[in-house]
């Protein structure tokens, strides 16, 4: 999986699209948890967006949410984060606000010793409630507007 994140970091989609899906498979034969499996395919979704596939993205980031908990670690909040931004970018606030809700309504995780002193962590988790934040307004200015019209 680290080789794709890797390719995908330089935005080359083409090499980390084959090194994803060979990560996925590999954990499937493994009987990883789904948890994993979720974070490996958030990465599979960024891949194909990046390639342009966006209906494929969408259903990797579908799949992933599916399994994805957050159970106070940055890869699972890094994820949720990524599927989030994906579902913003489709225009799917309401979806992205359902993604972010559970870990931005967990803030009791955030206050563990472990995680305070985790600034990666503190730091995609006040991410998160920003993404939340505006996708709320977002949306509570639509139904504002909805009931002008």
């Amino acid at each position: 999986m680290e080789l794709a994140e890797q390719y995908y970091s330089v935005k080359n989609f083409k090499e980390a699209l084959p090194c994803g899906l060979k990560a996925f498979d590999m954990h499937v034969q493994l009987g990883s948890n789904p948890h994993m499996l979720a974070i490996v395919q958030t990465v599979l979704g960024l891949i194909y967006s990046g390639l342009g596939k966006h209906a494929k993205a969408s259903e990797q980031h579908e799949l992933a949410v599916k399994f994805l908990r957050w159970d106070g670690s940055y890869d699972s909040l890094a994820a949720k984060v990524d599927v989030a931004k994906e579902l913003i970018d489709g225009g799917r606030r309401v979806e992205a606000m359902a993604v972010l809700h559970v870990s931005v309504n967990s803030a009791h995780l955030m206050n563990r010793p472990e995680a305070e002193n985790d600034l990666e962590l503190q730091k995609k988790f006040e991410e998160a409630c920003e993404l939340w934040r505006s996708c709320k307004v977002s949306r509570d200015n639509q139904l504002n507007l909805g009931r002008l019209i």
